[in-house]
């Protein structure tokens, strides 16, 4: 749908309310598909002056509910990662998902979300593709610096949930890394942990060191990129950082200058 019919939706699924009366007083129309979904909330009875960033919001920390309500899941089912391998690279692009600022190790509340290195020949393919590498590049970032601190990089790197089932992510990973990426037969370990619990409160298990012997990789990613190449790919994503780092504050300290 369009961005009117996105938001509307995504208004409605943060509120909970059928906000239709208030769409259309100011002059957005839901469409069938949106009527049809804002419906099977209750209608907002109170007055309604303004809808804050509640939609922004819910579409952050709800992007698998956001992604079916405004069709635009583009990252997170076999048809992405068919986008994502229908390149070899981002060409230049890189995407730095500092929605709400950047944790370790930037620690940044005024970073932001960039897109950069976007030129006529960059499409969704490349977009989707920079999404998924940014996973790499920030488990990187940690990566790199525990072992400024530890002093060494560990030998292996042990990978689960859902994203690690994209094996183009996961050998992406391994290739930044400089480490092997182990991949594990389940992926979800946090229900295979809550099994084991269980397992271990039942007496299957006599331990929980007797619980972690089972554990064995059902496919191992080994480094395959050379060094320069590496190198380069590393300078431009920590260029892009560079951009989305202090966004916000940069942008307020430019209105205060204009008051």
């Amino acid at each position: 749908g369009s961005a009117d019919q996105n938001f509307m939706r995504l208004a409605g699924a943060a509120a909970q309310k059928d906000l239709t009366d208030f769409f259309t007083h100011w002059g957005l129309i839901p469409d069938e598909t949106t009527a049809a979904y804002l419906v099977q909330f209750p209608a907002e009875e109170r007055a309604v002056y303004y809808v804050n960033d509640s939609a922004r919001d819910y579409a952050l920390t709800h992007p698998d509910a956001a992604g079916a309500v405004t069709g635009l899941n583009v990252v997170g089912d076999d048809t992405a990662a068919a986008v994502d391998a229908s390149v070899p690279a981002t060409g230049g692009v890189y995407l730095v998902p500092a929605f709400t600022g950047l944790g370790a190790p930037y620690w940044s509340m005024y970073a932001r979300g960039t897109l950069v290195g976007m030129t006529r020949g960059a499409g969704r393919a490349q977009i989707v593709r920079a999404a998924l590498e940014a996973i790499a590049y920030q488990s990187h970032d940690l990566l790199a610096a525990m072992a400024e601190d530890c002093g060494k990089m560990p030998p292996a790197l042990r990978v689960d949930g859902g994203a690690s089932a994209n094996r183009l992510l996961m050998q992406f990973q391994s290739d930044l890394m400089g480490v092997s990426v182990l991949r594990p037969p389940v992926l979800e370990t946090t229900a295979l942990g809550a099994a084991m619990l269980a397992g271990l409160g039942a007496g299957l298990f006599s331990s929980p060191a007797e619980t972690a012997e089972g554990w064995r990789p059902a496919e191992q990613f080994t480094p395959a990129m050379d060094s320069p190449r590496r190198e380069r790919l590393l300078r431009g994503w920590r260029r892009a950082v560079d951009c989305a780092l202090a966004w916000a504050q940069s942008q307020e300290n430019e209105e205060k200058t204009t008051e």
